[in-house]
């Protein structure tokens, strides 16, 4: 994805090259940073805020 946007912006840069930079900024992959969430709790998270939301348009 990385690679796709900055071709868009005319910059050529390969997989191996991203990647180093990545590491070396010390920004996690995006496998490490899916692993602290579960889907149950991405998808909860919202449900909430939106049952709060509800509630609030209905009291009027």
């Amino acid at each position: 994805m990385i690679q796709d946007e900055l071709l868009k912006l005319g910059h050529r840069v390969g997989a191996p090259t991203i990647r180093w930079v990545l590491k070396r900024l010390r920004i996690p992959s995006v496998r490490t940073q899916a692993s602290g969430t579960s889907w149950r709790q991405f998808l909860r998270a919202p449900a909430s805020t939106m049952r709060a939301m509800s509630f609030m348009w209905t009291a009027r």
